[in-house]
């Protein structure tokens, strides 16, 4: 993802919506916020995870019930990708979708949601172009006004 969140059931404050204290890429310390839908998903899975008896830290964890690399989380969505039909689908894939989604938005946005310290980091590689005949729709619409 260019960021691995490396989460941890006692990183997760559930009723702020929230993962506290999560480092990213070069030591970064950051809170990762979180939707209530997505919410609803993790309260769901705790309980999976009660009812199964696992007793782990450890958001994702392999059988033996150790925290799961980065590799393997890596791995794992590259296969999802896989089976939708993806290609080459890898977890910066996620990263860059949803930043774009926002910066189409507000860039300014995007930018404080990537913990980027410059704007033209997101501008430049989390965003897609914009087309000329959309530039000029937006243009005519000025004009309107």
């Amino acid at each position: 993802m260019g960021l691995y969140i490396v989460c941890s059931i006692s990183n997760l404050d559930l009723e702020n919506n929230t993962f506290r204290d999560i480092r990213e890429k070069r030591g970064k310390i950051v809170d990762i916020p979180f939707t209530d839908y997505t919410k609803k998903i993790i309260a769901e899975y705790l309980e999976w995870r009660k009812r199964n008896n696992i007793e782990t830290d450890a958001f994702f964890y392999n059988r033996d019930g150790e925290r799961m690399s980065k590799q393997a989380l890596s791995l794992r969505i590259r296969k999802i990708g896989e089976i939708v039909g993806l290609g080459d689908f890898r977890p910066h894939c996620l990263r860059k979708s949803r930043l774009n989604q926002i910066a189409q938005k507000d860039l300014r946005l995007a930018q404080q949601l990537a913990h980027h310290e410059s704007i033209d980091t997101t501008a430049r590689f989390y965003t897609e172009p914009v087309k000329e005949t959309e530039v000029l729709h937006e243009v005519e619409d000025l004009m309107k006004k």
